[in-house]
């Protein structure tokens, strides 16, 4: 198959509930696209399975657990870990047929819908009520309404871990109120590879790697600036190590120095595996 010309190799496992279902590229064609960035919503991944008989097309259901891997001989690693939300029917494509899942990165908090109970009141919403008095910390607050939702939340670290001067009453969806707190103390909230996480908005991920024409980066990095951020839109072959706050170098013609990536994604599509990425100048 295409894909074995580049030693590439995707490797997809599911929790079926029934067992672990793995498929792996070596027998089967397997093509992706994972989105990830920092935002605090999970980005989607989109996964084209070919040629399954129907007794494993109808093992797949939606909210199962799912990890895709991808790499190069001998260098593969997680690119996304979530959860599937639609399977789209079968379809017929060059002969073969070909399987699609929608998936998110993590659990999507965004449309939450579980009741919490405001004590106070003694009524049941999906809106979360929680109440701290002055003096509290920015950490304190997010380890009690991260445990108080139910929420896996990984604080990695706060670049401000302020204390509030007055009372504070945190109400609303309980992603929104744990972004607002974040954002109290000057962090980011995001999904990194499928884990909520609260860390520095400026700090990172070192994976000590240099990207370069030698290691595959495979145009100039071109300029990018919004209202929102400046930086640098990156394309290179695919590598697993980048995800979202990975803090890497660029060593090209025109543009060199140490950087945060923002957002980007994978795919494969047969032929050609590239990552993508907007990254901006570590702080």
């Amino acid at each position: 198959m295409a894909n074995e010309q580049f030693g590439f190799n995707v490797k997809l496992t599911v929790n079926t509930g029934d067992g672990i279902l793995t498929i792996d590229s070596d027998n089967f064609e397997i093509h992706f696209n994972v989105e990830f960035s920092d935002d605090p919503t999970p980005s989607q991944t989109n996964i084209q399975i070919y040629n399954q008989n129907q007794t494993t097309i109808n093992r797949f259901k939606k909210d199962q657990q799912i990890t895709l891997s991808a790499g190069f001989s001998g260098d593969t690693g997680v690119i996304s870990n979530g959860k599937i939300k639609y399977i789209h029917p079968p379809v017929s494509e060059g002969g073969d047929n070909m399987l699609e899942l929608v998936c998110f990165d993590g659990t999507d908090y965004s449309h939450d819908n579980r009741e919490f109970t405001d004590e106070k009141e003694n009524v049941k919403s999906n809106q979360i009520q929680v109440s701290f008095t002055a003096g509290v910390t920015a950490r304190y607050v997010l380890e009690t309404l991260s445990r108080a939702a139910n929420i896996g939340l990984q604080i990695v670290s706060i670049r401000n871990d302020k204390t509030y001067d007055e009372a504070y009453s945190a109400s609303g969806k309980p992603i929104d109120c744990l972004e607002e707190v974040a954002k109290f103390a000057e962090s980011s909230l995001y999904y990194r590879r499928g884990e909520l996480i609260v860390r520095d908005i400026n700090a990172g991920y070192d994976e000590s790697f240099t990207l370069s024409a030698i290691s595959g980066l495979l145009s100039s990095p071109s300029r990018e600036e919004d209202d929102d951020w400046q930086g640098y839109s990156v394309q290179s072959i695919f590598n697993h190590r980048f995800a979202t706050a990975s803090i890497i170098d660029i060593s090209s013609r025109y543009v060199k120095g140490r950087f945060r990536v923002k957002s980007g994604n994978h795919s494969f599509d047969g032929v050609s595996a590239e990552t993508n990425l907007e990254v901006q100048e570590e702080a």
